[in-house]
Parts: structure tokens; sequence; C-alpha cells
């Protein structure tokens, strides 16, 4: 959800918020990852605006939406790519740790 949250006001947010509640996510980790999502989305806002005057808003609206497939694209990439790095790091080792090796499961066996 989190993603999502960043993403410019054109993105289909509800569909996400949908999605979250069919598959039963908790309100606690709902609410956190709005929230951190909608505040990274308004630090760089006004950062921007801050560094580049109030034009940079709009020039990076009108961007975004020029070249809408490009960064659907890329954000898609990168979510890839991170949901990758996180099946990689914690599922592998978790199940690794979880299921016993055949020699631990042919040692239990009564003889």
């Amino acid at each position: 959800m989190m993603i999502p949250s960043i993403l410019p006001p054109p993105t289909p947010w509800k569909l996400f918020v949908f999605a979250a509640g069919v598959f039963e996510m908790k309100m606690g980790t709902f609410v956190l990852s709005v929230f951190a999502g909608r505040v990274i989305r308004d630090l760089i806002t006004a950062i921007l605006t801050i560094e580049y005057g109030p034009e940079i808003v709009h020039i990076a609206a009108r961007l975004a939406t020029r070249h809408r497939v490009v960064l659907v694209a890329g954000l898609t990439v990168l979510l890839t790519a991170l949901v990758y790095w996180i099946w990689q790091t914690v599922w592998k080792r978790r199940g690794k740790k979880d299921l016993p090796g055949l020699d631990t499961v042919l040692a239990k066996l009564p003889k």
C-alpha cells in the first residue's frame, strides 16, 4: 500500500484499497503503510517546491501524465525487483529453517 500511496493522483488508489480489504490486510499495517507513503509523497513535493519553485509541481505532473507508460513500466520493474529480493532473502531462508532435511526425517523413523 505504500507504493500506490506515493504515486501521483491519476493512479487508481481506491483499487489498491479494495485489494487490501479483499486480501484481509491488517489494519495497523494498512494505516502505517498509507501514512508512510503519503508522508514520502508530500515530502518529495515539498522539497521540489522549495528547491525549484511551485512550477516544478506542474512540470512533474505533466511529465507523469505524458509518459505514463514509461512511469508504470519503471515502477513495475522496481516493484518486481523488490518482491524478488524479499523472496530471496526472507522466504527462502525461512523455508530452509522450517523444512527438515531428508536425513533428519529418515533418522526419526522407527527401525
